[in-house]
C-alpha cells in the first residue's frame, strides 16, 4: 500500500447510501485488525491488547466496540451505535425502530 492511499480517506462503496467511517485507510485496518483480535483471541498472531487510537472516534470504552461487533448479525442488523442514533435512522428510513435499539440500551 502506498503512503498517499494509507493516508486517503475512507470513501463510501460505490452505488451505497449508507454513511461510512470518516476516518483514514490505515485508521481503518488498525480498527479492524485489533477488533478482530478480540473478537478471536486465540486466533495465532493475536497482539497487545492496547487499543488503536482511532477507536476513541467511535467508542470510549473498547469492551463496549467489541460487544458491539460481536453482536452484528444477531444484536444488530444494518446500522450499529447508539440508541439516539438508531432512533433518528428509522424516522428517516419511515420505520418506527432498528433491530439494535435493545442491544444498545443495555451497552448504554
Amino acid at each position: 500500500m502506498s503512503h498517499d492511499a494509507a493516508k486517503a480517506m475512507l470513501q463510501p462503496v460505490a452505488g451505497s447510501s449508507v454513511a461510512y467511517l470518516p476516518i483514514r485507510l490505515r485508521e481503518y485496518l488498525a480498527l479492524l485488525e485489533w477488533t478482530g483480535k478480540q473478537v478471536r483471541p486465540s486466533k495465532r498472531g493475536s497482539i497487545a491488547l492496547s487499543a488503536p487510537s482511532v477507536l476513541a472516534k467511535f467508542d470510549a470504552l473498547s469492551d463496549r466496540w467489541v460487544a458491539r461487533v460481536k453482536s452484528i448479525g444477531s444484536g444488530y442488523w444494518r446500522p450499529v451505535g447508539e440508541v439516539q442514533d438508531l432512533l433518528e435512522i428509522a424516522r428517516r428510513l419511515g420505520q418506527s425502530w432498528l433491530k439494535g435499539v435493545g442491544v444498545a440500551a443495555k451497552l448504554a
